[in-house]
């Protein structure tokens, strides 16, 4: 069990890195343009571009990935972001930092991507949700703990510069010192990308299931003008807002290893959909309760929602060829970006025309229809295939001799219940073929009844047998 979970911990590793240095940039754009007296919806645009640089993120795998190995793609990507990091100091306008910006959120989704189709490729379909689960725990909290580098920035934002493109170019060592098994590359003269109407009929759930979340994520970062509407004080505040964005790791693992017992992984999305939309309508009172109940509602949804993402992915890859998981990943992060950008305007409109209370509303709604669907596509029994269905797998060596070209010192392995075992025969085959330079005549069986032939056979033939010396100059011998 221990060597199950171990296996991941290279490309658990690399994601946290990768995660401290852009949550940190992230937030450390926002902080420093707001000194530099950056307009408003300029800000605003920072945030947005990040989520255009994911949709534009499949330019940069086709050319990529195609072509060279994960591991070389992944390492374009990590060096590109860290050059990124460091050139923000030096790009004062805001021209600059949204073009920053959009690249960085283009090449970060796709490392992300990478790594996700990296990890569905080896994750069986029994523990996938437990897997995943772990992964984006790690990434929550690392997250999480990349917003301390802002207190560097008070003082030496150059160096606060410095520590973000650190953390991002330290996520390549795990990532090349891995020996867990790296996918098969389909060569690009081969490789055709999944089109959304491919994604979309295999697994309805999770392709509008992934574009609604993200249309929950985008309006959620309004909770904080939510939380100026309660009036509550400022360190009740960030405490807030610390519970709502930072207890997304809570759950992960246990809703992943209940999803990974289910017969069918849509059960937990409509459970989660449920608990988190019972949890959004009772903040939308949120004025009028105490604020310990809030409190406490405001870590459920956060704990509850976040497993969502996962569970979409997990569902999704169970009905994915392994060579087309990265195509399959790529594309439901993307239909996650589309949401992300629907969501705010809506949500801010609607905050500033009506009331503040309106976000848990629409949050509300969004988990609603998550519900409906999964609801209506659950009246069509489809379960995941079982293990014995899997049978392709290739083992560490084979995969990392397929990256390189060498394709004549692997075979694919097929597994399944239908393969019999080969018993070795019996008796030794009577036929002997003949070469062209050799008589057409055989030993008798009584003279030669097995033939054993390699470097291990006596030079001296035993009594009942003589020297087969067999060459195009000396007949086939006789009794």
């Amino acid at each position: 069990m221990f060597k199950k979970y171990s296996a991941i911990l290279a490309l658990t590793a690399t994601s946290g890195l990768l995660q401290v240095g852009h949550g940190a940039l992230s937030s450390l754009m926002i902080q420093q343009g707001g000194r530099l007296e950056f307009n408003e919806t300029v800000l605003g645009f920072l945030v947005t571009a990040t989520y255009i640089g994911f949709l534009l993120s499949n330019i940069i795998l086709y050319r990529l990935l195609p072509r060279v190995s994960y591991i070389r793609t992944f390492s374009v990507c990590a060096a590109v972001m860290t050059s990124l990091g460091l050139l923000a100091p030096l790009f004062n306008n805001e021209l600059g930092w949204l073009f920053l910006r959009l690249m960085h959120g283009a090449f970060f989704c796709a490392a992300m991507i990478v790594c996700d189709g990296w990890l569905n490729t080896n994750a069986a379909n029994e523990d996938r949700n437990k897997l995943i689960g772990i992964f984006t725990a790690v990434n929550y909290l690392c997250y999480g703990a990349g917003q301390y580098i802002l207190v560097v920035a008070d003082e030496m934002p150059a160096h606060a510069f410095i520590l973000c493109a650190l953390f991002m170019a330290m996520c390549l060592v795990p990532m090349c010192l891995t020996r867990f098994a790296e996918p098969v590359v389909v060569p690009r003269a081969e490789y055709e990308p999944m089109s959304l109407k491919t994604a979309y009929k295999i697994a309805p759930v999770a392709f509008v299931g992934q574009l609604l979340f993200g249309v929950y994520t985008g309006a959620s970062w309004l909770f904080i003008r939510y939380i100026d509407y309660l009036e509550v004080p400022a360190q009740d505040q960030s405490t807030l807002a610390a519970l709502f964005f930072g207890c997304g790791f809570l759950l992960q693992v246990p809703v992943g290893w209940m999803a990974d017992k289910m017969r069918d992984r849509r059960d937990m999305i409509l459970w989660v959909s449920v608990a988190s939309m019972a949890c959004a309508i009772v903040l939308c009172f949120g004025h009028v309760i105490p604020y310990f109940v809030l409190t406490i509602f405001v870590v459920l949804l956060g704990a509850t929602s976040s497993t969502l993402f996962s569970l979409n992915i997990a569902y999704g890859q169970d009905f994915v060829e392994r060579s087309k998981s990265s195509d399959y990943s790529g594309i439901l992060l993307r239909m996650y970006a589309v949401g992300g950008l629907i969501g705010p305007p809506i949500v801010s409109f609607l905050m500033s025309t009506i009331a503040p209370y309106v976000l848990f509303v629409f949050c509300a709604l969004s988990f609603a229809a998550i519900i409906v669907v999964t609801a209506t596509n659950r009246l069509m029994p489809r379960y995941r295939p079982a293990k014995s269905e899997q049978t392709s797998y290739l083992s560490p060596m084979s995969a990392t001799q397929l990256a390189g070209g060498d394709a004549t010192v692997y075979s694919e392995i097929e597994i399944g219940p239908d393969l019999p075992e080969a018993d070795a025969p019996e008796e030794s085959s009577s036929d002997l073929e003949v070469g062209p330079d050799l008589p057409g005549e055989t030993a008798s069986e009584e003279a030669y009844s097995d033939l054993d032939i390699g470097p291990d056979l006596p030079e001296e033939a035993d009594s009942t047998t003589a020297d087969i010396v067999v060459g195009p100059d000396i007949p086939a011998p006789t009794k």
